[in-house]
Protein backbone atom coordinates (compact mmCIF):
# COMPACT_ATOMS: atom_id res chain seq x y z
CA UNK A 1 0.00 0.00 0.00
CA UNK A 2 2.83 2.18 0.75
CA UNK A 3 4.37 2.10 -2.78
CA UNK A 4 0.94 3.35 -4.33
CA UNK A 5 0.27 5.74 -1.66
CA UNK A 6 3.30 8.39 -2.48
CA UNK A 7 1.91 10.44 -4.34
CA UNK A 8 -0.55 11.11 -1.39
CA UNK A 9 1.82 11.35 1.48
CA UNK A 10 3.76 13.71 -0.21
CA UNK A 11 0.30 16.36 -1.19
CA UNK A 12 -0.23 16.16 2.62
CA UNK A 13 3.30 16.75 3.99
CA UNK A 14 3.63 19.55 1.39
CA UNK A 15 -0.11 21.00 1.80
CA UNK A 16 0.40 20.90 5.56
CA UNK A 17 3.55 22.85 5.96
CA UNK A 18 2.28 25.19 2.96
CA UNK A 19 -0.53 25.85 5.31
CA UNK A 20 1.45 26.01 8.71
CA UNK A 21 4.12 28.30 7.83
CA UNK A 22 0.89 30.69 6.07
CA UNK A 23 -0.53 30.18 9.60
CA UNK A 24 2.60 31.04 10.99
CA UNK A 25 3.26 34.37 8.56
CA UNK A 26 -0.10 35.45 9.88
CA UNK A 27 0.51 35.52 13.40
CA UNK A 28 4.31 37.19 13.02
CA UNK A 29 2.23 39.89 11.01
CA UNK A 30 -0.58 40.35 13.45
CA UNK A 31 2.54 41.15 16.27
CA UNK A 32 4.33 43.27 13.65
CA UNK A 33 1.28 45.28 12.89
CA UNK A 34 0.39 45.83 16.46
CA UNK A 35 4.02 46.91 17.15
CA UNK A 36 5.03 48.92 13.51
CA UNK A 37 2.61 49.29 10.69
CA UNK A 38 1.29 46.57 8.37
CA UNK A 39 3.21 48.13 5.46
CA UNK A 40 6.63 46.48 7.74
CA UNK A 41 5.11 43.62 8.49
CA UNK A 42 3.82 42.52 4.73
CA UNK A 43 7.68 43.39 3.72
CA UNK A 44 9.31 41.18 6.97
CA UNK A 45 7.41 37.91 5.97
CA UNK A 46 7.50 38.07 2.25
CA UNK A 47 10.00 35.17 1.59
CA UNK A 48 7.81 32.76 3.65
CA UNK A 49 4.56 33.78 2.23
CA UNK A 50 6.06 33.12 -1.33
CA UNK A 51 7.10 29.79 0.20
CA UNK A 52 3.73 29.00 1.17
CA UNK A 53 2.50 29.31 -1.80
CA UNK A 54 5.27 27.74 -3.85
CA UNK A 55 4.72 24.67 -1.68
CA UNK A 56 0.70 24.64 -2.47
CA UNK A 57 1.60 24.69 -5.89
CA UNK A 58 4.09 21.85 -5.47
CA UNK A 59 1.27 19.91 -3.50
CA UNK A 60 -1.13 20.68 -5.74
CA UNK A 61 1.31 19.25 -8.77
CA UNK A 62 1.62 16.23 -6.82
CA UNK A 63 -1.98 15.26 -5.90
CA UNK A 64 -2.45 14.88 -9.83
CA UNK A 65 0.11 11.80 -10.01
CA UNK A 66 -2.67 9.98 -7.72
CA UNK A 67 -5.47 10.03 -10.26
CA UNK A 68 -6.39 8.04 -12.70
CA UNK A 69 -7.35 10.54 -15.29
CA UNK A 70 -6.07 13.96 -14.05
CA UNK A 71 -7.96 15.78 -16.76
CA UNK A 72 -11.40 14.77 -15.29
CA UNK A 73 -10.24 16.24 -11.63
CA UNK A 74 -12.89 18.87 -12.29
CA UNK A 75 -15.86 16.48 -12.10
CA UNK A 76 -14.46 15.66 -8.17
CA UNK A 77 -15.86 19.01 -7.79
CA UNK A 78 -19.21 18.05 -8.09
CA UNK A 79 -19.46 16.58 -4.85
CA UNK A 80 -18.29 19.00 -3.09
CA UNK A 81 -21.30 18.67 -0.79
CA UNK A 82 -20.79 15.27 0.48
CA UNK A 83 -17.33 14.05 -0.55
CA UNK A 84 -14.94 15.08 1.60
CA UNK A 85 -12.33 14.68 -0.92
CA UNK A 86 -13.79 17.18 -3.21
CA UNK A 87 -14.20 19.85 0.12
CA UNK A 88 -10.07 18.82 0.12
CA UNK A 89 -9.57 20.03 -3.47
CA UNK A 90 -12.06 23.04 -3.04
CA UNK A 91 -9.94 23.84 -0.57
CA UNK A 92 -6.99 23.58 -1.87
CA UNK A 93 -8.18 25.74 -4.80
CA UNK A 94 -9.33 28.36 -2.32
CA UNK A 95 -6.17 28.80 -0.56
CA UNK A 96 -4.14 29.04 -4.03
CA UNK A 97 -6.77 31.82 -5.00
CA UNK A 98 -6.60 33.39 -1.68
CA UNK A 99 -2.77 33.61 -1.79
CA UNK A 100 -2.46 34.28 -4.77
CA UNK A 101 -4.83 37.98 -4.30
CA UNK A 102 -3.30 38.41 -1.48
CA UNK A 103 0.60 38.49 -3.36
CA UNK A 104 -1.37 40.75 -5.88
CA UNK A 105 -2.76 43.56 -2.89
CA UNK A 106 0.79 43.26 -1.66
CA UNK A 107 3.00 43.69 -5.01
CA UNK A 108 0.31 47.01 -5.19
CA UNK A 109 1.22 48.72 -1.40
CA UNK A 110 -1.86 47.55 -0.18
CA UNK A 111 -1.94 45.77 3.46
CA UNK A 112 -3.82 42.82 2.74
CA UNK A 113 -3.93 41.61 6.19
CA UNK A 114 -7.78 40.54 5.89
CA UNK A 115 -6.81 38.69 3.05
CA UNK A 116 -4.13 36.80 4.33
CA UNK A 117 -6.53 36.09 7.45
CA UNK A 118 -8.94 34.25 5.04
CA UNK A 119 -6.21 32.31 3.18
CA UNK A 120 -4.53 30.86 6.51
CA UNK A 121 -8.24 30.36 7.39
CA UNK A 122 -8.53 28.10 3.65
CA UNK A 123 -5.14 26.72 5.25
CA UNK A 124 -6.99 25.08 8.07
CA UNK A 125 -9.74 23.82 6.13
CA UNK A 126 -7.97 22.47 3.69
CA UNK A 127 -6.11 20.39 6.83
CA UNK A 128 -9.10 19.32 8.38
CA UNK A 129 -10.30 18.09 4.95
CA UNK A 130 -7.68 16.12 4.80
CA UNK A 131 -7.91 14.07 7.97
CA UNK A 132 -11.82 13.72 7.42
CA UNK A 133 -10.78 11.75 3.99
CA UNK A 134 -8.92 9.45 5.87
CA UNK A 135 -10.89 9.48 9.40
CA UNK A 136 -14.22 8.78 6.89
CA UNK A 137 -12.13 5.78 5.39
CA UNK A 138 -12.21 1.60 6.12
CA UNK A 139 -9.40 1.46 7.82
CA UNK A 140 -8.69 1.29 11.87
CA UNK A 141 -5.48 3.10 11.94
CA UNK A 142 -6.59 6.16 9.87
CA UNK A 143 -9.79 6.65 11.45
CA UNK A 144 -9.12 7.36 14.67
CA UNK A 145 -8.86 11.02 15.76
CA UNK A 146 -5.35 10.54 16.14
CA UNK A 147 -5.25 10.78 12.33
CA UNK A 148 -6.64 14.63 12.93
CA UNK A 149 -4.39 15.31 15.75
CA UNK A 150 -1.30 14.05 14.02
CA UNK A 151 -2.49 16.18 10.72
CA UNK A 152 -2.72 19.39 12.40
CA UNK A 153 0.54 18.70 14.99
CA UNK A 154 2.53 18.14 11.57
CA UNK A 155 0.55 21.93 10.26
CA UNK A 156 2.28 23.05 13.51
CA UNK A 157 5.29 21.40 13.63
CA UNK A 158 6.33 22.56 9.63
CA UNK A 159 4.55 25.44 9.82
CA UNK A 160 7.03 26.71 12.60
CA UNK A 161 10.01 25.35 12.01
CA UNK A 162 9.97 26.56 8.51
CA UNK A 163 9.12 29.68 9.27
CA UNK A 164 11.92 29.83 11.80
CA UNK A 165 14.51 29.25 9.00
CA UNK A 166 13.22 31.27 6.52
CA UNK A 167 13.11 33.90 8.82
CA UNK A 168 15.00 33.69 11.91
CA UNK A 169 16.02 37.54 12.95
CA UNK A 170 12.60 39.07 12.54
CA UNK A 171 10.79 40.07 15.69
CA UNK A 172 7.99 37.98 16.67
CA UNK A 173 9.10 34.75 14.96
CA UNK A 174 10.95 33.28 17.43
CA UNK A 175 7.81 32.72 19.62
CA UNK A 176 5.45 31.74 17.16
CA UNK A 177 8.15 29.33 15.35
CA UNK A 178 8.41 28.01 19.21
CA UNK A 179 5.18 28.03 20.23
CA UNK A 180 3.85 26.35 17.37
CA UNK A 181 6.37 24.14 17.04
CA UNK A 182 6.07 22.40 21.12
CA UNK A 183 2.47 22.69 20.41
CA UNK A 184 2.34 20.38 17.96
CA UNK A 185 5.21 17.77 18.81
CA UNK A 186 3.07 17.88 22.85
CA UNK A 187 0.00 16.86 20.82
CA UNK A 188 1.61 14.37 18.43
CA UNK A 189 4.09 12.54 21.02
CA UNK A 190 1.11 12.95 23.85
CA UNK A 191 -1.37 11.72 21.75
CA UNK A 192 0.13 8.57 20.30
CA UNK A 193 -0.20 6.17 23.37
CA UNK A 194 -3.73 7.02 23.52
CA UNK A 195 -3.97 5.56 19.66
CA UNK A 196 -1.65 2.51 20.28
CA UNK A 197 -4.40 1.74 23.43
CA UNK A 198 -7.31 2.00 20.73
CA UNK A 199 -5.68 0.19 18.15
CA UNK A 200 -5.01 -2.47 20.63
CA UNK A 201 -8.92 -2.66 21.67
CA UNK A 202 -10.12 -2.17 18.49
CA UNK A 203 -11.38 -4.70 15.47
CA UNK A 204 -8.95 -7.13 13.97
CA UNK A 205 -7.45 -5.21 11.11
CA UNK A 206 -6.55 -2.26 14.38
CA UNK A 207 -4.40 -4.98 15.41
CA UNK A 208 -2.83 -5.90 12.67
CA UNK A 209 -1.72 -1.97 12.55
CA UNK A 210 -0.18 -2.49 15.55
CA UNK A 211 1.21 -5.70 14.60
CA UNK A 212 2.83 -3.86 12.00
CA UNK A 213 3.69 -1.10 14.49
CA UNK A 214 5.32 -3.23 17.04
CA UNK A 215 7.00 -5.44 14.32
CA UNK A 216 8.29 -4.03 10.91
CA UNK A 217 7.82 -1.01 11.63
CA UNK A 218 9.26 -0.70 15.12
CA UNK A 219 12.48 0.77 14.29
CA UNK A 220 10.81 3.89 12.12
CA UNK A 221 8.42 4.20 15.16
CA UNK A 222 11.07 4.83 17.96
CA UNK A 223 12.80 6.87 15.55
CA UNK A 224 10.24 8.89 14.98
CA UNK A 225 9.90 9.32 18.49
CA UNK A 226 13.28 9.92 18.97
CA UNK A 227 13.34 12.96 16.11
CA UNK A 228 10.34 14.45 17.90
CA UNK A 229 11.44 14.23 21.71
CA UNK A 230 14.52 15.93 20.13
CA UNK A 231 12.95 19.06 18.37
CA UNK A 232 10.82 19.11 20.87
CA UNK A 233 13.82 20.39 23.58
CA UNK A 234 15.66 22.01 20.54
CA UNK A 235 12.69 24.08 19.65
CA UNK A 236 12.44 25.32 23.30
CA UNK A 237 16.38 25.79 23.76
CA UNK A 238 16.08 28.09 20.84
CA UNK A 239 13.02 29.70 22.04
CA UNK A 240 14.30 30.85 25.35
CA UNK A 241 17.66 31.66 24.52
CA UNK A 242 16.82 33.55 21.59
CA UNK A 243 19.73 31.70 19.83
CA UNK A 244 19.45 32.50 16.26
CA UNK A 245 22.69 30.76 14.27
CA UNK A 246 21.76 29.47 10.76
CA UNK A 247 23.45 26.53 12.07
CA UNK A 248 21.67 25.84 14.58
CA UNK A 249 18.14 26.25 13.05
CA UNK A 250 18.67 24.57 9.48
CA UNK A 251 19.81 21.35 11.79
CA UNK A 252 16.29 21.52 13.52
CA UNK A 253 14.40 22.02 10.58
CA UNK A 254 16.38 18.92 9.33
CA UNK A 255 15.63 16.83 12.18
CA UNK A 256 12.09 17.71 11.91
CA UNK A 257 11.12 17.61 8.49
CA UNK A 258 12.95 13.45 8.74
CA UNK A 259 10.69 13.13 11.52
CA UNK A 260 7.38 14.43 10.51
CA UNK A 261 7.91 12.30 7.26
CA UNK A 262 8.88 9.13 8.99
CA UNK A 263 5.57 9.86 11.03
CA UNK A 264 3.97 10.10 7.63
CA UNK A 265 5.73 7.11 6.33
CA UNK A 266 4.42 5.03 8.89
CA UNK A 267 0.81 6.39 8.70
CA UNK A 268 0.41 4.70 5.19
CA UNK A 269 2.57 1.87 6.02
CA UNK A 270 -0.05 0.38 9.05
CA UNK A 271 -3.35 1.44 6.88
CA UNK A 272 -4.64 -2.55 7.03
CA UNK A 273 -8.85 -2.35 5.95
CA UNK A 274 -11.54 -4.18 7.44
CA UNK A 275 -11.69 -6.78 4.58
CA UNK A 276 -7.85 -7.24 5.61
CA UNK A 277 -8.12 -7.78 9.22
Amino acid sequence: MLHAEWPLALFTLLGQAAAGIYLAVVLVREILARRSDAGQAIKATVLPSLVAGGLMIAAAIVSFLHLGSPLGAYRVLLQVGSSWLSREIAATMLFGLLWLGSVVVERRGGAGLLLGRLTALAGVVLVLCMSMIYQSSVIPAWTSAYTMVSFVATTLVLGGLGMLALRPGVEGVLPVAGWMTLAGLVLQLGGLPLYLGQLAQGSAAGRASLTLLMGAWQPQMWSFLVLGSLTAVAAAVVWQRRVQSLRVVYALLLVGLVGEAMARVIFYAIGVPVAVG
